[in-house]
């Protein structure tokens, strides 16, 4: 193979080197990606106010479930790629490039016009406040105008990712952060154009970032430059792409959406509650990024020596996800759960009563998640490893098994025990869908 596709090889060479050289880029670039989000929320909050707060954490979980989406479909999409870099079939992996291609700017226009048209009404659906709704209206639907940007970043990330490339997206993202952060300011304070400069600050940062991605693909990576032949698929080809990429898409959309609905009844319990749980759920999500870039990694390290049909260093990569995922639990528990209300008081500051409320509920949420990371982390590292191995169904199925145990928490837990019901839902979920893909992945792994 070429020297790029020497270089980025992980079918050879130390796996626990392999897998931090290739995640703790993907580390940094999400940990970027969270401090701009919580650039938002913080300059919302303390330049526009809380009700500003609430209308951005009211879409949430929908802005999040279209984002997620994306991102699994390119992932997926990613994962065929990896498998023939593996291999070392350098014309299926262009073949594959440009398969992506197609199917990305067919996704989003579809996306984007579906998502345009519905979103007021989905608002309505998820019982969003009168007192919200035009805020988070306002929000999102500039979001979703961007959809395009979002699109193309996470696409040419993913493909340099399958070629074992995570530092290039890592270094734009700064980049974009850093600019998305003066946007902010600029958007929201200096011209005060409210909630929505803010979403106007994220969406140009995204078209950044994508920008800079296709410049350098196009200077550094020739062996991906794609031709006119590339373009000429056959039905396998697409069929296989398609299929893996909605996979990986509905596997992670059927969890957010499992999220929207359980949004719909935190909508219920009050504005407060949402500004609360907005605030714990960024601080979770912080913490839970290494443990899903851990899952990231695993697929592309899977997908690879799949390609290659290396099933022995497969089985071991996965032992050193698995080990990775439980050393940064430990690392959670001693960092987060001791000091839940400074990270919480990052977001809210303020000390009168409503404020205090609004702490008090965030650390509730935060402090039962976090030791109930140990049951996540075989749900996450599997679930990628089985999808990197071409194993779409199972991962699919835990996906919908977690989406009913949040419905069900919407009909029985939340009625009876208000936000507590809300705490207790994903860990009961996590445990069950957890030790599910453990069993199946240990049948598979003992017929081999």
């Amino acid at each position: 193979m070429k020297k790029l596709f020497q270089s980025n090889n992980m079918t050879q060479g130390n796996i626990m080197q392999l897998m931090l050289t290739f995640g703790f880029p993907i580390l940094l670039g999400n940990l970027f990606q969270q401090f701009y989000n919580f650039a938002d929320l913080i300059i919302v909050s303390r330049n526009i106010g809380v009700e500003a707060l609430e209308g951005v954490g009211a879409t949430a979980s929908l802005s999040e479930l279209i984002i997620v989406f994306i991102n699994g479909l390119t992932n997926g999409f990613s994962i065929i790629i990896a498998q023939f870099f593996g291999a070392g079939n350098e014309k299926d992996v262009r073949r594959s490039v440009a398969a992506t291609v197609t199917l990305a700017v067919i996704s989003t226009i579809v996306l984007t016009i579906i998502s345009l048209f519905f979103i007021r009404d989905i608002l309505v659906l998820l019982h969003t406040p009168d007192t919200v709704i035009d805020n988070a209206y306002d929000y999102i639907s500039i979001l979703l105008m961007g959809l395009i940007f979002t699109m193309a970043y996470n696409m040419c990330a993913n493909i340099l990712r399958a070629i074992g490339n995570s530092t290039v997206p890592l270094i734009f993202l700064i980049i974009s952060t850093i600019l998305n952060v003066g946007m902010d300011i600029l958007f929201v304070v200096v011209i005060p154009l409210g909630i929505r400069g803010a979403a106007l600050a994220t969406i140009l940062a995204q078209c950044i970032s994508a920008i800079l991605c296709f410049i350098y693909i196009m200077k550094k990576c020739p062996e991906i430059h794609l031709s006119k032949k590339d373009f000429s698929f056959d039905r396998n080809l697409l069929g296989k792409m398609l299929s893996t990429g909605l996979s990986m898409a509905m596997m992670l959309a059927i969890v957010v959406l499992g999220s929207v609905i359980l949004q719909s009844g935190i909508n219920d319990l009050g504005d407060a509650t949402i500004a609360a749980h907005i605030s714990a759920r960024k601080v979770i999500s912080l913490f839970m990024m290494p443990i899903a870039v851990t899952g990231t990694a695993c697929a592309t390290f899977t997908s690879q020596n799949y390609g290659a049909g290396n099933m022995d260093r497969v089985f071991k990569g996965v032992k050193k996800g698995m080990f990775l995922g439980i050393l940064w639990s430990t690392i959670s528990m001693l960092l987060l759960f001791p000091f839940t209300e400074q990270f919480v008081r990052l977001i809210i500051d303020k000390e009168d009563a409503a404020n205090l409320f609004l702490i008090e509920t965030a650390t509730l949420y935060v402090r039962i998640s976090v030791p109930c990371f140990y049951v996540l982390i075989p749900l996450i590292v599997l679930r990628n490893v089985l999808q990197g191995m071409g194993r779409r169904i199972v991962p699919i199925i835990v996906s919908i098994t977690e989406l009913l145990g949040k419905i069900i928490a919407i009909r029985l837990l939340v009625p009876r025990l208000d936000y507590l019901g809300v705490c207790i839902t994903e860990p009961i979920i996590w445990a069950f869908d957890g030790a599910f893909v453990l069993i199946v992945y240990l049948i598979i792994r003992n017929k081999k």
